[in-house]
């Protein structure tokens, strides 16, 4: 059912130019959104639009089915990202159309009800601390790593870590804990140049893996999100930790899938694995990794001991305690990796980061 505000900027393809200019005047906005008769969205018509093709010399009388954008940009209502919002509404677009898997027209964003759609969160996780492990070395950010702590690294003028923790406080999240090595004093200099308050240090006197520093609050009540230094991620938060407490597990790995193609010709062997039946040249293979995410709740802690202990150890563990172990799936632009100079590289020339407000 569509709304009485969202019909106000629908016009229909087959509609006139002078129609249009009568409802961009009545709506107030500066773009419509264009449908067929079966409500499934074909583009976007804005003043702009009308006024090139009025200088070509189209006329009132002609239709707008020339005239729309048929490449507009819209998303998805089950999977988008919060960071291109912003960024195309920054950029001057007046309103992106939303839409259901059967492409129809279901909502739209404007500036106006933006906040509905970029996750912010403001409800306190009071059963919740979040952990962001950065006491790696950064192997494969050198040679920045051998001046400055990965965590440091900047995309958008801001170090990696700060946008981190923007976007957990931006999620409710405020008991949060960074793990280090007891001689970052870099890291450490940093929050204090920056006052940002609320951050607690776990120190390493030697390196405990991803998981490791865990071990130093097992008196801590609270369930645990735990994120990588050089992960940033723009998926729901609610929706993994709503995921992870339906799930009955006491952990949940946050997975993504990747699709890439061979650079060489697969050949199908029968039964015996002697003769050939094809060659499928180039095959593209799917495979689902291990983003560098996980919840995992209290009643672990126990079970983590004081040494140096990754997810596959925790694995490992739980199930030889036939324990299930949840996933949630994300998908990209909805996490981004910066761990290494490739991906950093693409990051840095398409991912868009918003000019965030000052931590408190």
């Amino acid at each position: 059912m569509i709304s009485k505000n969202l019909k106000k900027i629908i016009i229909n393809e087959k509609s006139a130019i002078k129609f249009a200019l009568k409802k961009l005047k009545i709506s107030g906005t500066r773009c419509l959104i264009v449908t067929d008769s079966k409500n499934n969205f074909l583009g976007t018509c804005s003043d702009g639009d009308i006024r090139k093709k009025i200088l070509d010399g189209y006329t009132l009388h002609n239709k707008i089915t020339d005239v729309y954008n048929k490449k507009a940009y819209y998303i998805n209502k089950d999977r988008y990202s919060s960071f291109e919002i912003e960024k195309k509404m920054n950029n001057g677009i007046d309103l992106i159309p939303v839409l259901n898997k059967s492409f129809n027209l279901i909502d739209v964003v404007m500036k106006s009800n933006i906040k509905r759609f970029i996750n912010v969160r403001t409800k306190n996780k009071k059963n919740f601390s979040a952990i962001i492990m950065a006491g790696g070395v950064g192997s494969r950010l050198k040679p920045f790593t051998n001046v400055l702590p990965k965590s440091l690294i900047p995309l958008n003028g801001k170090p990696i870590i700060e946008l981190i923790i923007e976007n957990l406080r931006k999620n409710g999240f405020y008991k949060i804990y960074i793990s280090i090595n007891k001689n970052d004093f870099i890291l450490k200099s940093f929050f204090e140049q920056k006052k940002i308050k609320g951050i607690k240090f776990i120190e390493e006197n030697k390196p405990l893996g991803p998981l490791g520093a865990l071990s130093k609050l097992k008196k801590n009540r609270n369930d645990f999100l735990i994120t990588n230094c050089d992960t940033y991620f723009d998926f729901d938060i609610n929706k993994l930790i709503d995921n992870h407490n339906s799930s009955n597990s006491k952990c949940t790995v946050v997975i993504s899938k990747n699709t890439t193609k061979s650079k060489y010709g697969h050949c199908v062997l029968d039964n015996k694995k002697k003769f050939l039946l094809e060659i499928e040249e180039k095959p593209k293979y799917s495979y689902l990794f291990n983003v560098g995410i996980y919840v995992i709740s209290r009643e672990i802690l126990s079970i983590i001991p004081k040494k140096y202990f990754t997810i596959l150890d925790l694995i490992q563990i739980l199930k030889k305690k036939e324990i299930l172990i949840n996933t949630f799936l994300v998908q990209k632009p909805s996490w981004f990796d910066a761990g290494n100079w490739e991906d950093y590289n693409k990051i840095k020339n398409k991912i868009f980061l918003p000019n965030s407000k000052k931590i408190i």
